[in-house]
């Protein structure tokens, strides 16, 4: 007896993918890139994640060390930090090439530890602003007094203006 077809294209994946999906992720890859360089669709990524395990987690690795190392240099950058360094000058009275070790300096970089703290304490630092509006009945009785606020500063008429 024969088997039966399944149908459709055959797939493009093949097992050495596992070990080059995990190397462009450790150079940033998303899956649009991902799906760019092995000539499929997004989609295509996502069947492939859910029908090869051993592809999802040489994805899942790749990413966590790369965001890992983002992670640890965004900590640095947040909180400053120093490193030595050399400076290479040209001598012209002995003519030549002089090195001289220093310590380089980088301040905390706010930036750096804002999105730190975003990402870290997202109740105490997220951009979401608490009016402390309880429920919708306080917004609308808020926009009322407004509005009322604003028609009693305002001129009755525009005929009224200026007489």
């Amino acid at each position: 007896m024969k088997k039966k077809s399944k149908g459709g294209r055959p797939t493009k994946y093949r097992p050495q993918f596992v070990r080059q999906v995990e190397k462009l992720t450790l150079i940033g890859a998303i899956d649009e890139q991902l799906a760019d360089f092995f000539g499929v669709t997004i989609q295509t990524i996502e069947n492939w994640k859910k029908k090869y395990p051993e592809f999802l987690e040489a994805l899942k690795r790749g990413k966590a060390r790369v965001d890992d190392e983002m992670e640890r240099s965004l900590h640095h950058r947040g909180r400053g930090y120093s490193h030595p360094s050399v400076k290479i000058f040209y001598d012209t009275k002995r003519k030549k090439v002089v090195k001289v070790p220093f310590m380089e300096h980088y301040p905390p970089d706010t930036a750096a530890a804002f999105i730190w703290l975003k990402n870290r304490r997202p109740q105490q630092w997220r951009d979401q602003i608490d009016h402390g509006l309880a429920d919708p009945t306080d917004t609308v009785k808020v926009i009322r007094d407004m509005v009322g606020a604003l028609f009693a500063i305002a001129p009755s008429s525009p005929a009224g203006m200026g007489q």
